[in-house]
């Protein structure tokens, strides 16, 4: 493959395996099923898609030993068993079983504070992991410890006996505790679908190690031998070389000088002056939202949208009729607008806006620059925009506009138009979703330039909905 992942790959990855048939959806907490499977089928009845097949060869382990030299306080001594039989019951028990050994380490030995072990799982195989860090003058005890211990599960029935009953006791109980937050439960849910096991199967397995008993352990015990593990322990040179010896093992030894010679000669060969580096380029534009705030699936270009505010507007310089004083104070009112458009980028659409009010106000009428009475006027805008629309985050967009503008003004019953250039820009928060549609909070503001009087600009505040 190539050396660097290009986002072309991942594209393609994400279509060959992120699919419905390829997916496991968790839903923890107390819920209403009914509903939460209509909203289920509403929001991903349009993700479609098979996933390709994958054929992963599990591998095979064989025994190393490796030593990592450095000059460390402590001593780290790590060794991983592999597991070839047995179900995952008897494979839990053991690993309890072999966390008792452990526990030996701390308070008989008292050679360290961070000793244990455990299964470590996952689809293609599984191992016990024994280790931690120990004070390296008692590496040679710890290791002779665990040694004769696990021998002695192998050959003294007795003692594994005794082991296994205590080891089965807590397996139980941890596994049979489905106590916590429905955060916990979906998290142990989504181990198991990783694991390829059923949801929640911890408690099927609690009562299948309930069921066990020692005669079953048999096959696991045998293969409980460190001959097979394979072991990593990194510290001072002497020391491992002494714990080594006790297991009759001659390691690998790196040494942390050798590792950061290796790392720097893995690194890319500096460029020549006849070379081009070629960087890929990721843009604002190009990057999509996260899969979780996506939806089921990638929603049709096309886009429509419905607004309504309450506005307040500014006319300068408006003469009615024959008088002699403009018009003052604001006039208020309501604009209705409606879009369609295309997103022709992930987070950019433009389109067409059309947009209607009707705004009011009074005038008085002077005499010898004194008002005596007053009359209404009203004011319809109408307006003809192109736009822009741009979404920085998921719930907030923006916008430019430009265009048309129309004013009809009537100070009777009469109305004369006029026409200008019209401006604005606007902005919303999307407060509530479902699927493709949005409820938002929307503010706007316009304004009118090189046309007749009265040049109608507004400022308003409403809702809208757009899908």
């Amino acid at each position: 493959g190539t050396p660097h992942a290009t986002v072309e790959d991942a594209q393609r990855f994400r279509a060959a395996y992120f699919t419905p048939d390829n997916a496991t959806l968790v839903i923890a907490g107390h819920f209403d099923i009914a509903l939460a499977n209509k909203w289920i089928d509403f929001l991903f009845a349009d993700w479609h898609g098979h996933a390709q097949p994958r054929h992963l060869t599990p591998p095979t382990p064989h025994p190393a030993s490796i030593a990592q030299i450095e000059n460390l306080t402590q001593l780290l001594v790590l060794a991983a068993v592999p597991v070839t039989t047995g179900t995952r019951a008897q494979r839990l028990v053991a690993a309890a079983m072999l966390a008792e050994i452990t526990g030996d380490v701390r308070h008989q030995l008292g050679a360290t504070y961070d000793f244990d072990a455990g299964l470590d799982e996952n689809r293609l195989g599984a191992r016990w992991i024994i280790g931690g860090w120990v004070e390296p003058g008692r590496a040679n005890d710890v290791v002779a410890l665990l040694r004769d211990r696990i021998e002695q599960l192998r050959k003294d029935p007795d003692a594994a006996a005794r082991a296994f009953v205590l080891a089965r006791a807590r397996v139980v109980a941890h596994l049979a505790s489905v106590t916590g937050s429905a955060s916990l439960i979906a998290a142990r849910a989504e181990t198991d679908v990783a694991y390829d096991r059923a949801p929640m199967s911890d408690l099927a397995t609690a009562r299948a190690v309930q069921a066990l008993t020692i005669d079953q352990m048999a096959p696991l015990l045998a293969e409980l031998d460190l001959s097979r593990a394979a072991v990593l322990m990194r510290g001072a040179d002497e020391p491992i070389r002494q714990a080594f010896a006790v297991l009759g093992r001659e390691p690998t030894r790196v040494h942390m000088e050798q590792v950061q010679v290796a790392e720097d000669a893995s690194e890319d060969p500096p460029l020549s002056t006849t070379q081009t580096p070629h960087f890929q380029r990721i843009t604002f534009n190009d990057i999509d939202y996260a899969i979780t705030d996506q939806g089921a699936a990638a929603k049709s270009p096309l886009e429509v949208g419905l607004a309504v505010t309450l506005a307040i507007g500014t006319v300068p310089d408006l003469f009615p009729g024959m008088q002699t004083l403009p018009v003052e104070g604001s006039p208020s009112g309501v604009m209705v607008s409606g879009e369609v458009g295309l997103r022709f980028r992930a987070r950019f659409s433009t389109g067409l806006q059309l947009g209607i009010g009707r705004f009011g106000g009074s005038y008085g009428l002077t005499s010898g620059g004194v008002a005596y009475d007053y009359l209404p006027y009203s004011i319809v805008p109408i307006d003809v925009a192109a736009y822009l629309h741009m979404t920085p985050l998921a719930n907030v967009w923006a916008g430019f506009l430009v265009g048309v503008h129309h004013d009809g003004i009537a100070f009777d019953a009469d109305r004369t138009w006029t026409r200008s250039v019209g401006i604005g820009i606007e902005a919303g928060y999307d407060v509530y979703s479902l699927g493709p549609n949005s409820v938002a909070i929307v503010a706007r503001a316009t304004g009118a330039y090189g046309g007749a009087d009265p040049n109608l600009g507004s400022i308003g505040i409403g809702v809208a909905y757009h899908h």
